[in-house]
Formats: structure tokens, C-alpha cells, sequence
């Protein structure tokens, strides 16, 4: 597969880049194999060994985004590899001349270092002494400080040793000893006292043990409550094996205390590092949470360092660069706790990317929606190293154009304010199939304010289209459709669009426009962004007559004269504009709550009526909805339900007519095909990518092209398939399966299997199970399967 124009260039750009950083290391090696440690100073080795972290990152960040956007990237891993050797062995040399050098300077002529070690001594401040408030896990660690300090000082007498003491204590250990008098000879009854309440080993054994149980939790992974996680664990084991306790033999209830503190991501994170099903040790899930809490301090400290060196102007930008910040934090810690320049599938835990993955290819669009949302992959690129928002790969999705992932793609998807105005439940929905420019509720109906205007782009060409408009929307909008017809080249940005219900969308595109309005000398340069569409297509109703009350000048004067009729919604006006269009006047008409509403546009339809109140069209709209309740063919057909009801009983009808049993015992069904099977477009091309790409694969695994091959010879020799003669001319329309292996080592019958992958796409974007026809679900509901398996001692299901 050949890169795009633009991440070709980008590309050539970035291995630019890298060039740079490789040139550095290779200098930096040079200067390794040069170095003579007799005539130069050990200093300056050390200064470029400080530089070699800079230079790793630089190329892992250069690396990174290569590696989003190749078509090759076994050629990048192996680039990444050779880097990392070089890298390694360069601090591995540095470092041994580093160490020889210290080793041998330590080493001097025989002198006598008793003359002048008082002479030469530091003077340290005085030690403090300990204090202890009746902590039963403190006294040990209290008591050992102060008898290294106070209780074996041979200089100081009983009465300063219980001065001292008392000095120390506070809260129940001070209460404990208070009615003492401080008089000499009491010291060994203060201690004796204390001892007695707190030199017990069992009881505090038992509250490190509560300590433990009752470890903080991490809701949300940050380095501050990751480190207090660690260290209060680490503190309290470290306790329980100097008081003799076998800590080696807890490792299955350490773990499971520590991974029930642990939050979702952290604890995901541990459980894809397990290549086995046997049991963790402490030790390691305990280098586990230091590794990450290394990874979040030095995420942030190089974020601090980046923040100080570029400030921002305006608080805006201050809380944008925040956002940033967040999201790169979690993108570097995500990178600093990685094994290597291994990648680990999330979805099989195989070293490939996600992308490649043949498990994540067979699941439903929603498990494979699951998998990248809990691990936190890039909906566009499918990258762990940044987020959808961040993302700065050029592609989007092959099917929609969106800025989603192919693979994520739903081909007959329904977003979810369509699912919920499709809602078939009573009669309101089947009203509002109805409804014309309308808004139905029940009985009850109102007009969008709808306006037809006049769009220019920059050179001049205009198109007239129907434009909503609306002071809730914060910016302006147009369809994709709009933009194509005024061929509109705009600017690349990223818009999160948010709606009623929480749904949510994306535009990508910015474009500017010129607004013209039909019956006016009004027009504005306004900034529209792209979006697929604006509103689902508005239907018809009745056209109204003299009875709504609406003069003949003002007729010829209507924002949309077809208001009432079917179109095409292209544009969506905002509240940046909405209130410069309106003007001043409005006239409400006879039927119900309707307004005619002057702007710059013309006069708008907008309002509220009742069915009841309608002179002309209400009578319409009545007999209409009595055709449909009565006519109950007409209903099928407008509930998307029963469209599916329909095409259910239509593939019985199918199978019964075509399925055939031959001589041999076997059957022969024909593929139930729709109408759209004639859209099929070449699928050889893509068949081919794919039949290459396992032959890659099958090359460098010996093992895996043997069952490949030995399970497709089955396949040929049982008749499921024949050779295409090359220079054979198709009689009928052809489509061309592509297939994948399947490898799943803990089967106990068949570890290789052959997928045929129905749902690629052809040239028209369609595939072979688009095409075809669902039938009916023949399984049995899981509540009558589950009542009839209690009822028998011996029970036998089957799955297909």
C-alpha cells in the first residue's frame, strides 16, 4: 500500500528527524572509541553521558510517529532495534571507563588516615531525637533510635535518660507513664512500663496485618497515590519480615491486596504483563508499581520542563496547555512502564499491533469498540501513545471519511438521535414520520425555522440551499454534500459536537462562506464547520391554504416558501448569527400558536399548533394517520422493525425454495441476495493484498504455513472450493474471499483454523455480507433453555 501525498511527505520530514538524532549517537560513539583516560578528563565522558537519556527520547518521539503512519512496520521495528543496540552499547562502554577510572583513583599511597580524620571531619548537626505518640507500629523503629542515641550513652546519667524520654513521648505513651515521678532510679520502671504495653510482637504483627488489609486505594492513577501505595505496603511488609515472618510464602494474598487497591487502568495494565497462568510473585507486581511511579515522575518532570520553557500568553491557552499536559503525562507514563520496544497486542496479547490482529478483526464493531475504549487506544490510528483528540495522523476512515478507524466503522450505523426518533413505541413516532418541516409531540406539531439562502465561496460560485436556523448551536454548520458542490478547500481541525442525549460527533473541517439572502440585500461572511449531515431529511405535509392568514405580499416575501414541503437540510446558523437575522416585527397567524417572524432573510414560519386547530391541512394530516393505523402493510413498512421482520421471513422463504440435499448427503443452500449484490465491485485486488500478506507471514512462521497449508488442501480435495483458471472469463458476478489463520494454541482439537473474512470490502465499498440477507435468530430464548436444563439429570446443547 502506497502513503498519501501528504503523509509522504510527512514521513520524508520525520526520517529527516531521525536522521538527526542517529547522528548525534553516532558521534557520541565515535567519541567513546577515541576517549584515552590518561590524557583526558573523566569529567567531560560524564558530561555526554548525561546527554544519552536526551538523545533516546528525542529518537523514541520521532520513532513513534513514524511508526503510526508506515506501511512497514517490521522495517520501523527493526530500525527501532538496531537504535536501542547501538544505544546501549554505547552507555554500557561509557560506563565501564567511568567506573575503572573511580576504581583506581580511590586506590592511593599507603597514608595514614588516623592523624586527620578528627581534623578533617564534617561538622554535622545534631541528631534530633525520636518521638513516639503510642503507635504500637512505630515503637520498635522508636525504641532502637533512641537506645542508639540516649539509652546507651555511658555519659549520661538515669535521671537525664528519663528526662530525655519523657521528652519524647506524647498522646497514650505519655499517659501511660505520667504518674511516674521524674526521680532517679524510675528510669527502668519508665522503660519496663513501656515495654510492657508495646515490646508485643504479636499484637504488632497483627497491626501491620490490619495496616495492610486496610492499604489506601487508588481510584485514579497519579504518582501521589501510587507512591503512598508503595511505600505504605513496602514499609509494613519490610516490618513483618524483620519481625520474622515468613513473607516469602505471602505472595498470593499480598498480590490480591495490592490488585484490589490498585484503579481500572493500573490493574489492567499488571494483568496484560502475565504471559502465564501461574501465580505473581510480590517482588514482582512490587517493581511493578515502582517502575510506575518512576514513569508518572518523570513524565511530569519533563512536562514541567517543557511548560517553563514555553509560557503561554492568555489563560485560554494556560488551560488548553493543561489539557495537553494531562495528555501527554499519560502518554509518556504509558511508554515509560513498557517492556522494551516490544508491542503487546491488548486484544490476544501476541507482539503485533492491534491492527494486525486477526482476533480483534473477527469481533463485532461493539467488542472491538470495548477493547480500544478500556485499553485507551486512539479511535483514528489505534496508537496507545496519545489520544483521539491528540492525534495527528492525516487518515480517517475509508468508509465515511470520519476521523475514526476503519475497523471501527459501522456500515449501516444509526446514530443516536435517529435511534431515538425511530423509536416505534406508540403513536407519536409514526406521527412524526409524518411531519414536514415539523416537530410532532402527540397531538401537537411545530415548524423548524427553516430559510432558503444563497452560498458563495471565495471564487464566486453560489448554490442555493436550505439553512435551520438555531440559537442553541453555538457555531454554524454545513454538509458535506454543500462543501463538495462549492468544492470549499478548508481548514483541517479537530471539534468534538455534542447534542441532546449526550451524542456525540466530529468535525474535522472548517470552511468560510458567504451568506446571500434571496429577497434582501443582506449577506455575511460567516465560518461554517463539516459536518456528514445536518438533520435527516424533513418530509412533507399538506401545503397551507388561505386559512392560516397569510397575506399574498408576505407570501412572495417567505424565508422558505417550501417549508412545507420535502428537502434536503444543508446548513445549520448559529447563535452567532441567529440574532443579527431577526428583526423586529412578527405576526401571529389564526391557526394555533404559528408566527410568521421578520429577519434579514425573510419572513419565517415558526410555532407551535394543535392538530385539532388546523383549517386545512389538519383534516389531511388526520385521514393520512387513520390510512396508516388502518392500512397495517403501509405500517410494517415504515417501522424500521418490521423492515427487519420482513427480511427475516423473506430469507425462510428463501432457504425453504433453494435448499437442496444431493445424493452424497449434502447440502446445497444458495446465498440469499439483496437487490444491492449488482453494487458488488472488483474484490480480486483486495483478495491478492491479502493472499500476499499471509504468505508474509506463513514465511517466517514453518509450523503455521504446514497446518495452513494442510488445512486448505482439505478444503480443496472436500470440493468447498476450486482453482480459477487464470485466463477464465467470468460467466456471472464474482467475489473473491479473502482468508486468515486463526491460531489458537490451547485448542485441544483444531489449533489452526482458515477464516474467510466475508465483510472485507470490495472497490464500491461494499462487501459480500452486505449484501446478503439476516435471517431469523432459530436459537430459543436463554430463560426456556435454562428452565428445561434443571429439569433433567442428563442434559446435551450443540452451538453452530
Amino acid at each position: 500500500m502506497v502513503l498519501d501525498e501528504d503523509n509522504e511527505k510527512q514521513m520524508i520530514l520525520l526520517r529527516k528527524k531521525r536522521g538527526v538524532v542517529k547522528a548525534s549517537l553516532t558521534r557520541l560513539r565515535n567519541f567513546v572509541k577515541e576517549f584515552d583516560h590518561n590524557e583526558q578528563s573523566i569529567s567531560l565522558l560524564e558530561f555526554r553521558q548525561e546527554e544519552l537519556p536526551n538523545i533516546n527520547k528525542k529518537f523514541d518521539a520521532v520513532q513513534c510517529e513514524i511508526e503510526l503512519i508506515t506501511e512497514e512496520p517490521e522495517k520501523e521495528e527493526e530500525e527501532r532495534a538496531l537504535f536501542e543496540r547501538n544505544y546501549f552499547e554505547t552507555r554500557s562502554q561509557m560506563q565501564e571507563i567511568i567506573n575503572t577510572r573511580s576504581s583506581s583513583s580511590t586506590v592511593g599511597p599507603n597514608t595514614s588516615f588516623g592523624s586527620s580524620s578528627n581534623t578533617n571531619r564534617v561538622r554535622l548537626a545534631p541528631i534530633p531525637l525520636p518521638t513516639f505518640n503510642g503507635d504500637i507500629e512505630n515503637w520498635e523503629a522508636f525504641y532502637d533510635v533512641f537506645r542508639a542515641l540516649v539509652h546507651n550513652d555511658e555519659g549520661l546519667t538515669s535521671v537525664q535518660k528519663l528526662y530525655y524520654l519523657r521528652s519524647c513521648l506524647s498522646g497514650p505513651a505519655l499517659d501511660i507513664v505520667s504518674s511516674i515521678p521524674m526521680v532517679d532510679g524510675n528510669y527502668e520502671v519508665f522503660t519496663e512500663r513501656l515495654k510492657q504495653r508495646y515490646d508485643n510482637g504479636s499484637l504488632v504483627i497483627q497491626t501491620h496485618i490490619r495496616a495492610l488489609l486496610d492499604a489506601p486505594r487508588v481510584d485514579t492513577a497519579t504518582i501521589e497515590a501510587l507512591q503512598l501505595l508503595h511505600s505504605h505496603i513496602g514499609s509494613h511488609v519490610a516490618a513483618l519480615k524483620a519481625l520474622g515472618q515468613p513473607i516469602e510464602q505471602w505472595d498470593a494474598w499480598l498480590v490480591t491486596i495490592i490488585l484490589r487497591c490498585l484503579d481500572k487502568n493500573t490493574a489492567h495494565e499488571w494483568q496484560l504483563r502475565q504471559e502465564d497462568s501461574q501465580l505473581p510473585k510480590y517482588i514482582d507486581i512490587e517493581r511493578f508499581l515502582a517502575r510506575r511511579c518512576i514513569a508518572f515522575e518523570n513524565s511530569n518532570s519533563e512536562l514541567q520542563s517543557r511548560s517553563h520553557s514555553q509560557p503561554m500568553a492568555t489563560g485560554q491557552h494556560q488551560s488548553t496547555s493543561k489539557q495537553r499536559r494531562s495528555e501527554k503525562a499519560t502518554k509518556m507514563a504509558f511508554l515509560a512502564t513498557g517492556k522494551g520496544q516490544t508491542t503487546k497486542c491488548p486484544c490476544c496479547t501476541g507482539l503485533h499491533r492491534i491492527y494486525a490482529c486477526d482476533k480483534f478483526k473477527e469481533l463485532s464493531i461493539n467488542d472491538r469498540l470495548n477493547i480500544i475504549r478500556d485499553t485507551h487506544l486512539c479511535f483514528n490510528c489505534l496508537s496507545a501513545y496519545h489520544t483521539t483528540k491528540t492525534c495527528k495522523s492525516n487518515g480517517s476512515c475509508g468508509e465515511c471519511g470520519l476521523k475514526h478507524n476503519t475497523l471501527l466503522h459501522f456500515s449501516k450505523s444509526v446514530s443516536d438521535d435517529q435511534k431515538f426518533s425511530n423509536t416505534s413505541e406508540g403513536e407519536s413516532s409514526a406521527t412524526g414520520a409524518l411531519s414536514a418541516t415539523l416537530w410532532s409531540s402527540g397531538n401537537r406539531y411545530a415548524f423548524l425555522a427553516t430559510a432558503q439562502v444563497i452560498v458563495k465561496n471565495t471564487n464566486g460560485m453560489q448554490f442555493k440551499c436550505r439553512a435551520v436556523l438555531d440559537s442553541g448551536a453555538q457555531v454554524n454548520f454545513i454538509s458535506k454534500r454543500l462543501q463538495n458542490v462549492l468544492k470549499l478547500s478548508g481548514e483541517r481541525v479537530a471539534l468534538p459536537v455534542s447534542g441532546i442525549g449526550s451524542s456525540r460527533t466530529q468535525s474535522t473541517t472548517r470552511v468560510d462562506i458567504k451568506v446571500c439572502s434571496r429577497v434582501s440585500p443582506f449577506q455575511a461572511n460567516i465560518s461554517c464547520y463539516v459536518l456528514p449531515s445536518i438533520v435527516n431529511t424533513l418530509s412533507s405535509s399538506t401545503r397551507p391554504s388561505d386559512g392560516w392568514g397569510i397575506k399574498k405580499n408576505i407570501l412572495s416575501q417567505l424565508a422558505d416558501p417550501q417549508f412545507d414541503q420535502a428537502g434536503t437540510v444543508d446548513m445549520l446558523m448559529g447563535a452567532g448569527i441567529f440574532f443579527e437575522l431577526l428583526e423586529s416585527e412578527r405576526i401571529p397567524l389564526q391557526t394555533g400558536n404559528l408566527t410568521l417572524q421578520s429577519t434579514k432573510l425573510g419572513w419565517v414560519m415558526t410555532g407551535e399548533f394543535n392538530v385539532n386547530c388546523l383549517v386545512s391541512i389538519g383534516a389531511s394530516l388526520e385521514d393520512e394517520w387513520r390510512t396508516m393505523k388502518t392500512d397495517q402493510g403501509l405500517f410494517g413498512r415504515l417501522s424500521k422493525a418490521n423492515k427487519r421482520h420482513v427480511e427475516e421471513q423473506e430469507t425462510v422463504q428463501h432457504f425453504e425454495k433453494t435448499a437442496t440435499r444431493r445424493a452424497d448427503g449434502r447440502f446445497v443452500l444458495r446465498l440469499p441476495v439483496k437487490p444491492e449484490v449488482s453494487q458488488l465491485g472488483d474484490s480480486i485486488s483486495m483478495a491478492m493484498s491479502r493472499f500476499i500478506s499471509v504468505e508474509r507471514r506463513l514465511s517466517r512462521d514453518e509450523q503455521l504455513r504446514t497446518e495452513y497449508v494442510k488445512f486448505m488442501t482439505q478444503y480443496l480435495e472436500m470440493g468447498h472450493m476450486e482453482e480459477v483458471i487464470e485466463n477464465e472469463i467470468p460467466t456471472s458476478r464474482q467475489f473473491y474471499l479473502p482468508h486468515h489463520a486463526v491460531v489458537k494454541t490451547a485448542s485441544l482439537t483444531t489449533k489452526v483454523r482458515v477464516v474467510f473474512d466475508a465483510s472485507a470490502k470490495s472497490s464500491s465499498g461494499l462487501s459480500l455480507n452486505d449484501v446478503l440477507m439476516c435471517g431469523p435468530s432459530i436459537q430459543e430464548e436463554l430463560f426456556s433453555i435454562l428452565c428445561r436444563f434443571r429439569s433433567h439429570q442428563f442434559v446435551i446443547t450443540a452451538a453452530t
